[in-house]
């Protein structure tokens, strides 16, 4: 017995212990990235890269010029400065970062072309991120319809090709409802910090994107209901991320402008909204004087701008500097002054024009080539911008011919205002079954963001047709959740019931 007792324990040969590793190996689950995904998942990633790739790329060989508009040089001015090294002082109602954006790709020897080119790479990385939101909130199949929605939209392409800041845009809010939306899920400070810092990022590219912040901050918050120290803790989280990335800015424009930046457009935004996208707003009544001079002189200029063909924000902002001697924060506060004390004489007709416009923002227009490609060649930019700009403008290309034919044909493609019926009704659905099943809660995220950036920009800037596209990869992810979930349910069904049938048996 001590003999047995004593006798050491034969360990196990090599071969034996190989065979376990083995073993174990195999029982252990495959190793995911960051997402949780599978190959079948980066497959099709894959799958509405490439197509997003293939679109742009053929976009990009049929030679179509770099279009502009007549905000461009607001963002080309400060960046062409920033990259020569001759300082950075954006107006007061431009965020930075999309001109920072552009300063980098002039810095490092590029041209309006090569912006252009850059703008569309940002576009293949949109339709990733509305892929991967899509799988996050309502499953693989709805990231592939949004994706690919993304990936094939002509109105997308064409604004990729713009000197605006709507490529970068619509990249950012893609990327913070996606941060949003796995922060929101896996309840970690970093990515419910990084949910607020991305949209920050978002909000300094275009000033519509501060309406983002609410939502960020608070669908969060109702979502970790009925746990409200829980949900506290998201809505904190995600307030520092936006706030240490916005902080900089706002101390910046209080410094130089004694005004946050925050609001510095909303002045001219509500004066260009309510005389040229609203009738019956009158800012000088001879019954009614204004007895203070300053705001007397400025009703008088708005009511004559009024009174031209095409009234604008930006002229009436540049004439009360002019000819009043005012600041930029004196004007911009100046013209919010007046613009509210308008509206709330008639808020009943605001409120109207205010959802009819945001309503035919979520159904878009059909967006041809030809009305952007023509712009490009007939509205003498060199004569409008300043003449260190002019040399970066690329020769003229008329619309007509091979190139244009090419061009057109793909931005052609898939317009999704042929399908607005369809999109408006699969968003509702997708919605309500974000609000309906647990698991495709988080699908609110987008689906807030979308609504909410749509009404903002038709309260402040009206019927602006480029405000709708970057909500368009939020709008597809919702709209392929509620073309998914019918599916979804029906195999979940028929998988209850297969298994009760075999418990049966």
């Amino acid at each position: 017995m001590l003999s047995v007792a004593s006798a050491p324990m034969q360990e196990p040969s090599r071969v034996e212990a190989e065979q376990g590793e083995a073993q174990n190996r195999r029982k252990a689950p495959p190793r995911a990235n960051i997402f949780g995904w599978g190959r079948l998942d980066l497959g099709l990633l894959a799958l509405v890269v490439g197509l997003a790739l293939w679109m742009r790329l053929q976009f990009a060989a049929a030679g179509a010029p770099t279009f502009v508009t007549p905000d461009s040089d607001d963002y080309l001015g400060p960046a062409y400065d920033l990259a020569h090294g001759l300082g950075f002082d954006p107006e007061l109602r431009r965020t930075p970062l999309y001109s920072i954006f552009v300063s980098a790709v002039l810095a490092l020897g590029g041209n309006l072309a090569s912006l252009a080119l850059v703008q569309h790479a940002l576009g293949v990385l949109a339709a990733a991120a509305t892929y991967a939101l899509g799988r996050a909130t309502f499953g693989r199949l709805a990231g592939l319809l949004a994706g690919t929605a993304v990936a094939l939209s002509g109105p997308l392409i064409i604004y990729e090709h713009y000197l605006m800041a709507e490529s970068l845009f619509s990249l950012l809010l893609a990327a913070a409802a996606l941060v949003l939306v796995v922060g929101a899920k896996r309840d970690s400070f970093t990515w419910l910090f990084s949910a607020g810092a991305a949209t920050g990022l978002a909000a300094l590219t275009r000033p519509i994107g501060q309406a983002a912040i609410p939502i960020a901050v608070g669908v969060p918050l109702l979502l970790a209901m009925p746990r409200w120290r829980r949900g506290l803790r998201r809505a904190v989280l995600i307030a520092c991320g936006v706030l240490v990335v916005l902080a900089p800015w706002l101390v910046r424009t209080w410094a130089v402008h004694g005004s946050l930046g925050a609001e510095g457009a909303l002045g001219q935004a509500l004066i260009g909204r309510t005389i040229r996208h609203d009738r019956g707003f009158v800012y000088d009544d001879p019954r009614r004087p204004d007895p203070d001079p300053t705001r007397a002189a400025a009703r008088r200029i708005i009511q004559q701008e009024a009174s031209t063909g095409e009234p604008s924000g930006g002229t009436i902002t540049a004439r009360l500097r002019d000819e009043l001697g005012l600041t930029q924060a004196q004007t911009s506060a100046l013209l919010l002054e007046l613009a509210l004390d308008a509206i709330s004489r008639r808020p009943t007709s605001y409120l109207a024009s205010t959802a009819e416009a945001a309503w035919e923002l979520f159904q878009g227009k059909n967006e041809r080539l030809l009305g952007h490609w023509r712009q490009r060649t007939t509205r003498n930019w060199d004569r409008k911008w300043n003449a260190r700009l002019v040399p970066l403008l690329e020769d003229e290309l008329p619309a007509e011919g091979q190139a244009y034919e090419r061009a057109d044909a793909l931005t052609s493609l898939f317009q999704p205002w042929r399908w607005r019926r369809s999109i408006t009704l699969l968003f509702g659905l997708g919605a309500l079954a974000a609000l309906a099943v647990p698991r495709w809660r988080t699908g609110l995220i987008p689906a807030a963001m979308a609504v909410t950036l749509l009404v903002a920009a038709a309260a402040l800037d009206g019927l602006v047709w480029r405000f709708r596209y970057p909500a368009d990869p939020l709008i597809a992810v919702v709209a392929s959740g509620g073309a998914s979930a019918p599916i979804m349910l029906a195999l979940a069904g028929a998988g209850r019931i297969r298994r009760a049938v075999l418990a049966r048996t």
